[in-house]
């Protein structure tokens, strides 16, 4: 997917996980990496499952960033935060054709 695809309006941040001892139990805490950047943000898909007496919405979003040194080193083991709701990286597309732009498939739950 090329930068041609459309324009980057949103603004996402790449977060990193921290380890924190509070003294009683060491967790994982989402924390920013870098600065906040400009991207093309597409909803690609979405779904809905029952279970144990709920029903959890979810919602999968392509987002595509300028390619660099930084966003090539983005893994799965990065999140994105977008409009405040913290997004799991399920997939990255590296566009090696122009070298313009990596693509980040992510998920996250729509009822939180």
């Amino acid at each position: 997917m090329s930068l041609a695809a459309g324009p980057m309006r949103d603004r996402i941040q790449f977060l990193q996980a921290v380890r924190v001892d509070d003294g009683l139990a060491v967790s994982d805490q989402w924390q920013p990496l870098g600065s906040a950047r400009a991207a093309r943000v597409r909803r690609v898909g979405g779904d809905t499952d029952q279970g144990a007496g709920q029903v959890q919405a979810t919602e999968q979003l392509n987002f595509t960033v300028r390619r660099d040194g930084f966003t090539r080193r983005i893994t799965a083991a990065h999140r994105i935060r977008f409009r405040g709701l913290d997004h799991v990286i399920v997939a990255v597309l590296d566009d090696f054709t122009t070298r313009a732009s990596v693509t980040f498939t992510a998920s996250v739950r729509a009822d939180q």
